[in-house]
């Protein structure tokens, strides 16, 4: 017999939030004095989106299904043009308020290198950090490579409003962050893996995208998804995760507060994405975000 294809030819609840921020996104550019190209590629992706959950048939499955994928750090690289909608103000005085109310001085971004200065330490958690290019992903691709692709497709719904909470907050609350402002690491410090970090910061990072930090915010994103559906990779991805999340304060990319305020966001939206993912589709049937938080797969 014959398989059916039964895609939906309607958009998924991950196309909805995926339009929808694009949508919002698009129209806030048209209030800059150079949008450059958002709002028309927004418009094109809106509509590629839609024409590709019209197609069906086995060859169209694979970008169907994983075309998100890309978009997270893609969309990333707008924050830069889209903060300009803040009138050219950064926060960092605020945030750094913040920080100095709940710690104190000096600030734990020039606390924690200092009272820790160990070469091998700086170049692990820089190694951490770098490991954020590929966490996403990595879990992606296991996940998608089982025959139900349920855990796959609740994985990208959990992360794609992350990200874009942590988006929007860094366009209308730009933080430059500690980087450019604060001296860098001692130079004992400063190994291979430090230069690495700071060479692709000075060449594709958003210059005042620190608040909530979006590493911080998809790394948690990325542990709590890998203890529910994936218990075995959980074992490393969880350390990469902690590492991770150290190495912003650590290395000076980001204030404590940002990171703080990253795991709230990406816990939130880990928490509570399902129940936003039952009021946009109530109808969906099998596997659902909710059904048994606590499993996870040896595999």
């Amino acid at each position: 017999m014959e398989r059916r294809d039964l895609t939906p030819k309607r958009p998924t609840p991950i196309d909805g939030v995926i339009i929808f921020y694009l949508a919002l996104t698009g129209l806030l550019s048209l209030a800059l004095p150079k949008p450059g190209i958002i709002p028309g590629l927004h418009v094109l992706l809106i509509l590629a989106i839609l024409l590709l959950r019209r197609q069906t048939g086995p060859r169209w499955t694979l970008l169907r299904e994983c075309y998100s994928v890309p978009l997270v750090p893609l969309l990333y690289m707008e924050i830069d043009t889209l903060s300009g909608l803040a009138g050219g103000r950064v926060y960092d005085s605020t945030v750094l308020a913040w920080e100095h109310a709940l710690f104190g001085e000096p600030s734990p971004a020039m606390w924690l290198s200092e009272r820790l200065p160990w070469y091998s330490l700086s170049e692990l958690l820089h190694l951490c950090y770098l490991s954020y290019y590929l966490l996403f992903f990595v879990l992606a691709v296991r996940l998608y490579r089982r025959v139900n692709k349920s855990d796959f497709q609740n994985y990208l719904w959990l992360a794609h409003p992350a990200c874009f909470v942590a988006y929007l907050v860094q366009v209308f609350f730009p933080v430059q962050g500690p980087r450019p402002l604060f001296p860098p690491l001692a130079e004992h410090l400063q190994g291979p893996f430090w230069r690495f970090c700071h060479f692709l910061c000075g060449q594709g990072a958003a210059g005042a995208a620190a608040f909530p930090s979006g590493h911080v915010t998809l790394a948690t994103v990325v542990a709590l998804a890998a203890h529910r559906y994936d218990r075995a990779a959980s074992r490393w991805l969880t350390p990469l995760c902690l590492g991770l999340t150290i190495s912003t304060v650590y290395g000076r990319f980001h204030y404590a507060v940002d990171a703080i305020a990253g795991m709230l966001v990406g816990w939130c939206l880990f928490e509570f994405g399902p129940l936003l993912f039952q009021y946009l589709a109530p109808q969906e049937r099998g596997e659902s975000l909710w059904a048994d938080k606590n499993r996870g797969h040896e595999r």
